[in-house]
């Protein structure tokens, strides 16, 4: 890890032990504002995001960080974000169970259901952050399925993902395509 990724990561560490103090009620509200970008969000989400932020790094994308205090507060302030694992791996654990759930209960077509959550995340690493938003709700709503799974998403890796998206090495899109089947290789090996 570089010394710029390193501080980064420090920063969103700090800003997200910010947001796990702030109140039940603050958390709820981020909460409902999930899937929104700041722009979007409502006056009640952004006291309790600037309440957050505080004076944090100030070169901290603002709008990048406002998805990740609200899928954070989809998980309870004790969860140990150390212990959680990226996007990318909890998406590879994630499809390949539930891929295996529909065929052994349906009797559907594997290969079917494998390709289309293969176009899913294809999708998702082809889309940009930007303005529409589309990107940060697609990640809400996967976040939202694998939390409803038991899946916990360490914030401070996916808000460093977060910060760089657009980078021109598409260095996020590469380790996330690559965690994805790696994890994804492993869930159907630990299957067999």
């Amino acid at each position: 890890m570089t010394q710029s990724e390193k501080k980064r990561r420090e920063s969103i560490a700090a800003f997200i032990k910010r947001v796990d103090g702030l109140s039940d009620s603050e958390r709820s509200i981020l909460k409902k504002n999930g899937g929104r970008l700041l722009k979007d969000a409502d006056a009640a989400a952004l006291m309790a995001f600037y309440k957050a932020l505080g004076d944090i790094d100030k070169s901290i994308p603002k709008d990048r960080m406002f998805p990740i205090a609200c899928m954070r507060c989809m998980w309870d302030r004790e969860i140990e974000q150390e212990n959680a694992i990226p996007f990318a791996v909890a998406m590879g654990q994630y499809f390949p169970s539930k891929r295996r759930e529909k065929f052994s209960t349906e009797g559907g077509e594997e290969n079917e259901e494998n390709s289309s959550m293969e176009r899913r995340m294809i999708k998702l690493l082809d889309l940009r952050w930007d303005a529409d938003g589309i990107l940060c709700l697609n990640v809400w709503r996967i976040a939202k399925m694998l939390k409803n799974e038991g899946k916990v998403i360490n914030m401070v890796i996916l808000g460093d993902d977060f910060w760089i998206w657009n980078a021109e090495s598409k260095k996020v899109q590469c380790r996330w395509a690559e965690e994805y089947y790696r994890a994804n290789k492993e869930e159907e090996k630990n299957a067999d």
